[in-house]
C-alpha cells in the first residue's frame, strides 16, 4: 500500500498525546520514554508502506536521554539497541537529536538518524535512512 505525505503527516496534526502535566517537563532535563505508534518503510521502488517496529527490528519503546544525547531500547528478543547523538539542540520548542551508526563490520549498512520531540505536544518523529531505504517512526513521549 503506497502512503502519501498526507497519511504520514496526519497523525502529527491530530496529536498523539493529550495535554498533561508531564508535557511541561519535556525540556530535555529528564529522561523520556517514547512509544512508537506508527512505522513506515520507504524506498524508491515501492514508495512508503505501513510496517511495524518488530518487523524492522526497532524497539517499540524508545528511551531518550537528551542530557546524555542517547536513545536506546530493547527488542522482543531481549537484545538492546543504543545510539549516541552526534548533535543535539533545542529550537522552536523541539528537542532534536541526530546521529549515525556504522552497522555491521564489512557490511554497507550504516545509517543516519534524526529524532524530533515537540515539547508542547510530546509528539515524536524518528527517521532513519540508509543507502536505499528510509524509515519513519511516529509516536508520543512522556517523562520516565
Amino acid at each position: 500500500m503506497k502512503i502519501t505525505h498526507q497519511r504520514v503527516l496526519l497523525p502529527l496534526s491530530l496529536g498523539l498525546l493529550a495535554a498533561s502535566p508531564a508535557i511541561a517537563d519535556i525540556d530535555g532535563s529528564k529522561p523520556l520514554v517514547c512509544s512508537v505508534a506508527e512505522v513506515y518503510e520507504c524506498s524508491l521502488d515501492i514508495g512508503c508502506v505501513d510496517s511495524s517496529a518488530d518487523s524492522v527490528e526497532v524497539p517499540a519503546l524508545v528511551h531518550v536521554d537528551f542530557a546524555k544525547g542517547e536513545i536506546s531500547g530493547v527488542l522482543d528478543d531481549g537484545s538492546e539497541r543504543r545510539s549516541t547523538a552526534r548533535d543535539k539542540e533545542t529550537f522552536e520548542s523541539k528537542l532534536v537529536m541526530q546521529g549515525i551508526e556504522q552497522g555491521y563490520e564489512g557490511e554497507r549498512d550504516g545509517s543516519a538518524w534524526s529524532l524530533t520531540i515537540t515539547q508542547d505536544t510530546a509528539e515524536m518523529a524518528l527517521t532513519s535512512s540508509t543507502d536505499e531505504t528510509a524509515f519513519v517512526f511516529l509516536g508520543s513521549c512522556e517523562v520516565e
